[in-house]
């Protein structure tokens, strides 16, 4: 007959510890996962893994060896380490202190080397103190150096070459406030500079600094970005005004009056139509959704025209000129219709649509808009009577 103590090849007697030792042994031996395809090692290990289960509660054990040996009854609280306790030798008690002679030369001892320990350890600490402290005094002293360095660098005109040693000390000593404190001085002196020459229409001067100045900052910052865009257009650089504007479009895009701008400088400037084309749609985008936010969806209906900003004309102006270079003429008379009815009072949308109409050759309305905008003073309309209205 099997038992748990011959399965797992201990004696009835054995401790915990033995019972713990033997599963590990049996259960390392037959596990599954070592014995791919054995049934009976697996088997043999849900009897193993059975048998430690009981073994190793003290009250399923009790339990256990009570149907196992009915001669005698194991109590549930017995104590399977006690026997090797028993065997373990006693520990003589250690004797008390004497107070004598002996004691008092002990203490002195004792607090003698906690002395001199305390001593050694104020004494080091004082050497790795003063080290530290020299070692910041030297980088102290030789940055104040590099920085000086960098201040007659910026007075010499080599303000690259200044920001550059700035930034390699910043990124050495992330943490140290003067070096930001010298970088924002050096920036906002640089950009007194630029503005000197900027209001003294020096703007070729004035372009450089404000160019070397946005790429010291970081980010370059709105103003610079606004006086790179402003200089560049003075200069007759329009492409690189046009840089300055998307960039500051990309941290701005809800701003109506600069998608604008972009737009008409691609429009006048650059003629770049599809380009220009494509900003006055933003344009439009922007001003309609702050018209819906004000009206409703139904704004179109219950918009009042003197409450539309002068800017919102502007675009529409715009986008129905491209629309008559880029011969999309429906589109054109559209902008044009919504140009009508909030600025009915300008006579340039009455000639732009009355072009319109031309091109796409509905004529019935042409010679009307021509004389509306001939009352309203609008320009260049000549041409346009002659040929069609004549």
């Amino acid at each position: 007959m099997s038992t748990y103590y011959s399965i797992l090849g201990i004696d009835s007697r054995a401790d915990a510890t033995s019972v713990r030792a033997a599963y590990k042994k049996l259960a390392m031996a037959y596990h599954p996962d070592h014995n791919p395809g054995n049934p009976e090692a697996e088997e043999t290990f849900k009897m193993v893994n059975e048998a430690y289960q009981t073994l190793s509660d003290p009250v399923k054990r009790a339990r256990y060896d009570g149907l196992l040996f009915p001669q005698y009854t194991i109590p549930l609280n017995y104590d399977y380490e006690r026997p090797r306790r028993n065997l373990r030798r006693p520990v003589p008690a250690r004797p008390y202190y004497q107070v004598d002679s002996q004691y008092f030369r002990m203490q002195a001892v004792s607090v003698l080397v906690f002395v001199a320990l305390a001593g050694l350890g104020f004494a080091l600490m004082s050497i790795i103190h003063y080290v530290v402290e020299r070692r910041q005094l030297e980088a102290y002293m030789q940055e104040t150096k590099e920085l000086e360095h960098a201040g007659v660098l910026f007075a010499s005109g080599q303000f690259d070459d200044a920001f550059g040693t700035v930034r390699r000390l910043t990124e050495e000593a992330p943490l140290e406030y003067r070096l930001r404190a010298t970088s924002d001085s050096l920036e906002h002196a640089l950009r007194d500079l630029a503005n000197v020459h900027f209001d003294s229409k020096e703007y070729q001067e004035a372009a450089t600094l404000y160019a070397i100045l946005a790429r010291n900052e970081e980010p370059a910052s709105v103003e610079t970005l606004r006086k790179i865009a402003m200089t560049e257009y003075y200069i007759g650089d329009y492409v690189q005004s046009l840089e300055a504007m998307k960039e500051l479009h990309r941290q701005y895009p809800e701003s109506p009056e600069l998608v604008y701008s972009i737009a008409l400088m691609n429009l006048d400037k650059v003629q770049n139509i599809n380009e220009a084309m494509r900003y006055f749609e933003i344009g439009k985008s922007l001003h309609q959704r702050r018209i819906r936010e004000q009206y409703g969806i139904s704004f179109v209906n219950l918009v009042n025209p003197a409450g539309v900003v002068e800017l919102y004309f502007d675009v529409l102006h715009g986008s129905a000129r491209c629309n008559i270079l880029l011969s999309k003429f429906d589109e054109a008379v559209k902008d044009c219709d919504d140009a009508v009815k909030i600025r009915p009072d300008v006579g340039d949308a009455y000639r732009l649509r009355a072009l319109a109409n031309a091109r796409r050759r509905k004529m019935e309305t042409v010679c009307r808009d021509l004389a509306r905008a001939r009352r309203l003073g609008a320009k260049d309309l000549e041409v346009l009577e002659k040929e069609f209205c004549l």
